[in-house]
């Protein structure tokens, strides 16, 4: 969390980012905070790249996975889900429209099957990632 934290909040335009940032590194249960950043981000969420609202959707599915929880914060959460998704289909669509285009071109068939494999491993590290964190919170006891 310290990492998407950090990296959401350097990406963002908002001069408070930053100090949200360091307040959640001291205290990394305040799902106000969390929610905060998530706000400054949604105002922000056209002119970031993909891993910024991938940051921004993790942080808002903290505060979901709670017990208590309002419509707001749900809402914070969809929007973030939807915001990151609708960026990673428009990447994964330029990259297979590129993959295409060079592929009937005059291309390295090599390089472009090096650029995939570099990317799919970052994208299954990504993902080992989110399921070591899943289990981590599921095998936290939760108060009801």
């Amino acid at each position: 969390m310290e990492y998407t934290v950090s990296r959401l909040s350097h990406n963002l335009k908002n001069k408070l980012a930053t100090e949200l940032s360091e307040r959640l590194q001291k205290y990394p249960e305040d799902s106000k905070l969390r929610l905060k950043l998530v706000k400054m981000f949604l105002k922000e969420a056209e002119s970031c790249s993909l891993p910024i609202p991938r940051d921004s959707f993790q942080l808002a599915m903290q505060k979901v996975a709670s017990p208590m929880i309002s419509a707001q914060e749900i809402n914070m959460a969809h929007t973030a889900q939807t915001i990151y998704l609708e960026k990673l289909q428009k990447v994964l669509k330029d990259d297979l429209t590129e993959t295409e285009f060079k592929i009937k071109g005059d291309c390295n068939v090599e390089t472009i099957l090096e650029k995939q494999l570099k990317r799919q491993q970052g994208e299954i590290n990504f993902i080992s990632k989110c399921v070591d964190l899943l289990k981590l919170s599921l095998s936290r006891p939760t108060m009801y």
